[in-house]
C-alpha cells in the first residue's frame, strides 16, 4: 500500500481546507484507495498509482462538497449578468476576535471590506487586493504601511 501517496494527496486538500477533519479526510482516502486497488486491470495500461490518485481526489473533493453543504458554507452571490452561484466560505473565527489581534492601520484594510462586501466577493485575491492598494494610495499611504498593514492581516488569519 502506497501511504505516503494518500498522505500527500490528503495533506494538499487538508492545506485548503483546514476547517474539516484531517483525520476525516484520511479515512475516506484510504476507503477508496482500496477500492480504487480493488477495481484495478492490468490491462488497462494504467499505474495503480494513477487509478487511486483519481479516485481519491474525486473522493475526497465530493467529501469536501458535502461537508460544506452540511454545515451552510455557502454564500449565494449573483453576478452582473443575472447568474446564481455559491462559492465556499472557510471557517474564521468572529472578526471581533481577528480585529483585537489586528493593528490600527490592518483594522482600517479589514473595515474597508467588511463596508462593502459585494465589491470584494467572488472576485480573485489579487483583484480584491490591487482595489485596496488603489484605495489606500488616493487616501496617501505609503507603499510600505500597505505592505505591512497586508502583512499583518495575513498573520492574523493564518495563526486561526
Amino acid at each position: 500500500m502506497e501511504m505516503n501517496l494518500v498522505y500527500n494527496i490528503v495533506w494538499k486538500f487538508w492545506e485548503n481546507n483546514k476547517d474539516l477533519e484531517y483525520e476525516d479526510m484520511l479515512s475516506v482516502a484510504f476507503v477508496v484507495y482500496c477500492e480504487a486497488l480493488k477495481n484495478y486491470d492490468s490491462k488497462r495500461n494504467t499505474k495503480k498509482t494513477t487509478l487511486a490518485c483519481v479516485y481519491m481526489k474525486r473522493a475526497i473533493s465530493d467529501w469536501i462538497r458535502k461537508e460544506r453543504e452540511q454545515r451552510n458554507l455557502f454564500v449565494p452571490l449573483v453576478d452582473e449578468e443575472e447568474n446564481e452561484y455559491e462559492i465556499p466560505v472557510p471557517f474564521v473565527p468572529p472578526i471581533s476576535e481577528l480585529l483585537e489581534e489586528m493593528g490600527q492601520e490592518a483594522k482600517v484594510i479589514c473595515k474597508m471590506i467588511l463596508e462593502t462586501p459585494l465589491e470584494f466577493a467572488g472576485l480573485p485575491p489579487k483583484i480584491c487586493k490591487g482595489k485596496i492598494y488603489k484605495k489606500l494610495r488616493s487616501e496617501g499611504w505609503s507603499w510600505k504601511k500597505i505592505w505591512d498593514s497586508f502583512k499583518e492581516i495575513k498573520g492574523v488569519l493564518n495563526e486561526t
